[in-house]
């Protein structure tokens, strides 16, 4: 434990280090994926709903204000789906899992599986 303790104290402290580590995370909920990426969330829903959320965490961490039709949050919005995109296709965490997923819970809890 200490080896472990002694590899992720400079990361804990902020410092550089060898270690590929992640600067972004993403959730499955339902049918909504979050990332949350720097001072970022960004929520997209299931591609038939058509709907997108961003939010600066540090200006608003209410989360009150979606900057996704704000022209001036283009560039940044442009940047958060294509982190999505890219985690998507190299997890496979696209909402086709989720109704599979759905399907077979809805089979198991009417007895019709």
């Amino acid at each position: 434990m200490l080896s472990l303790a002694r590899r992720l104290g400079p990361l804990a402290d902020g410092k550089e280090t060898s270690w590929p580590w992640r600067t972004s995370l993403v959730s499955e909920i339902g049918a909504a994926r979050m990332l949350r990426s720097g001072k970022y969330k960004y929520i997209r829903y299931r591609p038939e709903r058509n709907v997108e959320m961003l939010f600066d965490l540090e200006s608003d961490p209410g989360e009150i204000r979606n900057l996704a039709g704000d022209a001036g949050a283009r560039g940044i919005l442009a940047e958060q789906r294509e982190k999505m995109d890219a985690w998507m296709k190299k997890s496979g965490g696209g909402f086709e899992a989720v109704d599979e997923d759905m399907r077979k819970w809805f089979a198991s809890s009417s007895g019709k599986e």
